[in-house]
């Protein structure tokens, strides 16, 4: 994970690491929870790395990733100083849910998740 961006900072590379490794086994939040495949890893990081693309909107917070006990990914973003808060749930089937606080709905993802980041990032703008 050395590919970190102007959002990214070594200590987040650090906590997903730390999380990468304590969800990649089934049971990790207890009896029935699933492992976090590393595949719907790869499209959660891929998906954070482009919000955080060189020229991203600088209002944005370093985003907060959790996991849950269905295999699927939680990022969550939000403004500085207030405004925008957006929520992307990565989930195992390659589908990712993006929630903010105007509107919902369910996207595709597939090999190129610019047009989420895209969407993402246009909520934060100045």
């Amino acid at each position: 994970m050395s590919d970190t961006s102007t959002i990214t900072s070594e200590t987040f590379e650090e906590r997903v690491a730390r999380l990468q490794k304590r969800t990649s086994v089934a049971g990790w939040k207890g009896a029935g929870s699933v492992a976090v495949a590393p595949s719907t890893w790869d499209v959660a990081l891929r998906l954070v790395r482009s919000v955080a693309a060189p020229g991203s909107a600088s209002r944005m917070r370093e985003p907060f990733i959790s996991a849950d006990g269905d295999g699927s990914l939680c990022i969550r973003w939000s403004a500085e100083l207030g405004g925008a808060k957006v929520e992307v749930d990565v989930r195992p089937d390659g589908s990712v849910a993006c929630d903010d606080d105007r509107e919902s709905g369910i996207l595709e993802v597939n090999a190129d998740t610019n047009a989420i980041a895209s969407s993402v990032r246009k909520l934060f703008a100045a």
